[in-house]
């Protein structure tokens, strides 16, 4: 499809300063640089340290090594700051500068003229108002002002001021981004006079550099940290060691880099590592070591086995996150001697140069200690207290060399361990780990891998087994699809963060993992795409207005940011071709389509919600939850604000409806149902529909029992370690529930895993999706699949349909009255016999009644599984109420109000349909989202399609009691907020509202509860193996995106 059209647009250059600063005002005056330009540096004239000429690394070294001696380190003093700095400036201005010409039109006269009446700069004045503290080159975070200002004025006096050497040479480094290389010879800024205030918005602003998977030479690294500091990052974490190899050196241990390593040669030894530190340092960069454990430690084996459990098992996917596996023994007397001397020997090798040592932590996987001998156990409540004890040894050795730790978030919340208030935890996974991190009062750093991993997208590294290979999508990897520049740049670091506990978000980091990744192409992997990282660190994700910064200015910017990197040295990809940025790089998807790509991309990737979150970004900080879009013409409004939300079910019901373009694009799968009509055709449906669940029909639990019979022995089939994926077991069970319902006779896929109409229901709902999701491009999605789906589907039903209308009405009133005989279809034949009703009837309801309680079920205990407090204090509501051994009744599961908390907790983070839309049938109005504040009423034309999402309105922060009141946080799951704590009206619908409330909501809960109830009379513990929560697939209902694999421990 030939939808992304270049449009090109006249440009004049643009003022390219990244990170883009606090404030800055400049003019179009030209001023050019003296070659023999002057640094005064608090009155004393200065000269670059080391001398301007350049040495060669391995010629560099070896004079370090000369001066440190075996274990001492060079000081890296104000003094040396200032220098590296000013020979920082002096190369990057005279000997890698570039000609902007791929910033001006092709052929153009850009370059101002070179003559005697031109104003050179000759004196740089550096004032540092402030002493630095002692630690400046290795501060904790926060510890060292890194503000700075520059100021240039039209007769070429320029002067640099900070409060401290790293915030002189952070000015040096803008001061350095004014200026271009003249193409005749000379330097020179076409923006004088210049005034500029700066300062970073997260005091750690680093990369994650994984140096174990790949090993790369002292100098690759040298340019990374070169890198870094041009874009104001003041940390580089050094992933050194891992499952893969084992680089560094330690003299105390030979044996872990000389068999640990890939090959002789290819490691660190302390004197180089002291040097990549204090080159570091000495630049601004902290370089702060990794040594990850208990897990990712099986390069040990390779030197002390006896150390390492589970070493290199051939399904090491039971074993590990990635090959070989191992681990280090949890109980091990021999293990703790092992650490002990490891830490006696590096730790006191960090602390010149490092305020922190980062202890790992991450991915441990538990069934690695089936095979330790000093645990054979996978039970976490027996794993627990050693990991306590593990960690706490180890924290405390750092603690006592005089540093910091740092840990993976798997420590705190996957281990739940109890960590010093001092542990920085680096989270990776989700915002919602950033948001638990910081409610337990800890600092955190922010990474989420959906936005700020470099490796995503480069496809599957790990090569299949035979059967495997048959059915996995060959072209994708764990965390597809790639993370452009814009992605990384649109990431948020408080994203979900209350207000009061931002103060403890210190900042983030990129990762670069290496596993497609080596000396050759490292810097086209990380540059420029983290340049993109580095402006959200240091300027922030919003600019002064709170609004998300555009990316349509930074395109530039970060276009000019590549020319000066590859001018420096570095191998950047570039962000456009000359053509574009010929023309300004505003080249971009017209008519709308944009926002439709975003919408496919951001579906594909299970991240709607967060695709919403952008387009209410730029809206009015006040009622900021309603948007415009124009989309190929059309204008669409999105709406997540109550009182739209409201008006458009209730107050203003008859204004607003499905509308014909929702009955055309569904008419395939649900025909004229309850769901695709308005009006007298929708009414009748639900006089229809609605006696089939009034409270006797609701009450009924026969229905679920007789199917929670196959389902329960099912999710107790776990067996030595190994877990089961109960939302696939919740799917299965919902529809042999539902079509025993509503057919009287149930498609038994729990018992017959090849059952084709489940898999065909599935693929006719994501087709389904998708059509709808498009809007005006749905002809151009492929309906091959879905037909063929809707086609096996018609197979099922029809049969039943005809055996029912061959019934007398005399027959089906019997049958409908009975509750031996009762069936939903028997109840709608009563009333018509009209088949293509009883279809569409039945679809539309078997929709609902298997999504509806599936869903619920799969995210209900993919929550209890990560709490066993919750999954305790529910059973002993079940044992109080119902006891352990009796079933449930339908007056037991209402008077029990904890169940009750649960379940409404699901359906708040998680409700069925998250997405909903309709489209106003008259010429009317919403009562909120126009005028300057976005509190005025807006005009809705005949015809408008208004989508909202109960989805993105029940996790607004701004609908909840705030955390001064003790209220949970908003995206924790919290059931215990329900006690005494009611929503306002409008802000909790998770079967809608108005006259379309979901007429099967009792039918549903009850399920849900009934089966809640009976899961947890069976089995005590439920246990959950993955390291992360899933992410939200959104089809037509929201579901985990992967398998909910859980452990079902029996009574």
């Amino acid at each position: 499809m030939s939808f992304y059209l270049l449009l090109s647009l006249f440009v004049t250059q643009v003022l390219a300063i990244w990170p883009v600063p606090s404030k800055m005002t400049t003019g179009q005056g030209v001023l050019f640089v003296d070659h023999t330009v002057k640094f005064i540096y608090n009155g004393a004239a200065q000269v670059a340290f080391p001398p301007p000429d350049q040495m060669p690394f391995e010629q560099d070294l070896n004079l370090f090594a000369s001066q440190q001696g075996d274990y001492g380190h060079y000081n890296t003093s104000t003094q040396k700051v200032i220098s590296t700095a000013i020979k920082s400036t002096t190369q990057t201005l005279f000997e890698q500068n570039f000609v902007p010409w791929k910033f001006h039109p092709r052929h153009s006269d850009f370059e101002p003229a070179t003559n005697a009446s031109c104003t050179y700069i000759k004196t740089v004045y550096l004032k540092q108002t402030d002493a630095d503290p002692a630690n400046v080159t290795k501060p904790l975070a926060g510890n060292v002002d890194e503000s700075y200002s520059v100021s240039i004025a039209t007769n070429g006096q320029a002067t640099i001021t900070a409060s401290s050497s790293i915030g002189i040479a952070h000015g040096l480094t803008t001061f350095t981004q004014l200026f271009y290389k003249h193409s005749s010879g000379g330097v020179y800024t076409p923006y004088a006079p210049v005034n500029i205030t700066d300062a970073p918005k997260f005091q750690h602003r680093g990369l994650n550099m994984d140096v174990s998977r790949v090993w790369y030479a002292p100098a690759d690294i040298i340019r990374m940290i070169d890198a870094l500091a041009y874009n104001k990052f003041n940390r580089l974490h050094l992933h050194i060691t891992d499952a893969q190899s084992w680089p560094i050196e330690i003299p105390a241990l030979p044996m872990l880099a000389e068999k640990g390593s890939y090959r002789e040669g290819l490691t660190y030894s302390p004197q180089t590592m002291a040097y990549i530190q204090d080159y570091g340092a000495s630049r601004g960069v902290e370089v702060i070591l990794e040594i990850d454990m208990p897990g990712h430690t099986s390069s040990i084996a390779y030197s002390y086995p006896e150390l390492i459990a589970a070493f290199n098992e051939k399904d090491w996917s039971a074993y590990a996150a990635e090959p070989p596996s191992g681990t280090l023994k949890l109980n091990s007397s021999a293990v703790a001697e092992f650490l002990d001397t490891l830490f006696e020997d590096l730790l006191p090798r960090v602390l010149p140069y490092s305020s922190y040592f980062h202890t790992g932590g991450d991915e441990v996987n538990v069934n690695a200690y089936n095979l330790d001998d000093t645990v054979r156990s996978n039970d976490t409540a027996i794993l627990q207290p050693l990991m306590q004890a593990f960690v706490d040894r180890a924290h405390a050795k750092v603690r006592a060399a005089g540093l910091t730790p740092i840990a993976w978030e798997e420590m705190l919340l996957t281990w739940n361990l109890t960590l010093g208030s001092d542990v920085v935890i680096q989270t990776w996974q989700s915002d919602e780990a950033v948001a638990q991190t910081v409610s337990k009062g800890h600092k955190a750093l922010v990474g989420n891998y959906n936005y700020w991993y470099l490796d995503c997208g480069h496809g599957q590294w790990l090569d299949f087994y035979p059967d495997v290979s048959q059915t996995y999508y060959p072209y994708y990897d764990y965390c597809a699809p790639m993370h452009n520049w814009r992605m990384m740049y649109a990431y948020d670091p408080l994203e979900g963060v209350p207000a009061n506990l931002t103060h403890l978000v210190l900042g983030g980091e990129v990762h670069i993992w290496s596993e497609q990744t080596d000396p050759v192409n490292v810097d086209r992997q990380v540059w420029p795409r983290a340049c993109a990282a580095a402006e959200v660190l240091w300027s922030g994700a919003k600019d002064e207005h709170g609004q998300n910064r555009s990316q349509i200015t930074a395109s530039p910017r970060l276009s000019e940011m590549r020319e000066r990197l590859v001018a420096r040295g570095v191998g950047a990809e570039p962000i456009q071709m000359p053509f574009c940025t010929q023309n300004g790089t505003h080249s971009w998807v017209p008519f709308g389509l944009g926002f439709v790509a975003r919408t496919v991309r951001d579906q594909y990737r299970h991240d709607l919600l967060a695709g919403w979150y952008t387009t209410f970004a730029d809206r009015s900080a006040v009622h900021p939850f309603t948007r415009e879009i124009r989309t190929v013409g059309t204008r669409l409004v999105l709406t997540a604000d109550e009182e739209n939300i409201k008006a458009i079910l209730a107050t203003q019901f008859h204004d607003y409806g499905k509308g014909a373009q929702f009955n055309s694009e569904w008419h395939d799968f649900l025909g004229d149902s309850i769901f695709t009509t308005d009006g007298e055709q929708w009414h009748a449906s639900r006089q229809l529909i609605r006696p089939q669940f009034i409270k006797d029909r609701v009450s009924d639990l026969a229905v679920f029992e007789k199917h929670l019979q196959v389902l329960l022995p099912m999710l107790g089939g776990s067996k030595d370690g190994q877990t089961v994926d109960a939302m696939d077991l919740f799917f299965k069970f919902t529809l042999d529930a539902s079509t025993a319902f509503l057919l009287g006779h149930s498609v038994n896929s729990l018992e017959n895993p090849q059952d084709r109409f489940s898999d065909a229901f599935a693929t006719v709902q994501s087709v389904q999706s998708l059509i709808a999701r498009v809007g005006p491009l749905n002809r151009f999605v492929p309906r091959k699949a879905f037909y063929e789906s809707l086609n096996i589907m018609e197979q099922f039903i029809q049969p039943f349909i005809e055996q029912t209308l061959q019934l007398t009405p005399d027959e089906l009133e019997k049958k409908s009255k009975s509750d031996e005989g009762y069936n939903f279809l028997y109840a709608l034949a009563s009333f018509t016999r009209d088949r293509t009703v009883l279809r569409d009837q039945l679809t539309a309801v078997l929709l609902a009644g298997r999504d509806t309680t599936a869903c619920t079920l799969s995210w209900l205990f993919s929550e209890i599984s990560r709490r066993p407090d919750i999954v305790a204090k529910l059973r002993r509501e079940i044992e109080e109420h119902v006891g352990m051994e009796n079933k449930p009744t339908y007056s037991h599961l209402k008077n029990m109000r904890y169940l009750t908390h649960v379940i409404n907790e699901t359906l708040r983070l998680y409700p069925i349909v998250p997405f909903n839309v309709r489209v106003s049938l008259k010429d009317t109005t919403l009562p909120r989202g126009g005028g300057p504040d976005g509190t005025q009423p807006i005009g809705i034309p005949a015809n408008t399609p208004v989508g909202y999402s109960t989805l993105f309105l029940q996790r607004r922060e701004d609908i909840y009691p705030s955390a001064f009141e003790k209220f949970p946080h908003h995206l924790s799951f919290e059931p215990d907020r329900w006690d005494g704590w009611n929503p306002k009206m409008w802000t909790y619908i998770p079967f809608n509202g108005g006259p379309r409330i979901c007429i099967g909501q009792q039918f549903a809960l009850t399920e849900v509860a009934y089966t809640v109830v009976r899961i947890l009379q069976t089995y005590s513990r439920v246990e959950c193996k993955t390291t992360e929560r899933p992410k939200m697939k959104i089809d037509i209902v929201v579901q985990p995106a992967e398998p909910v694999n859980l452990m079902f421990h029996q009574t």
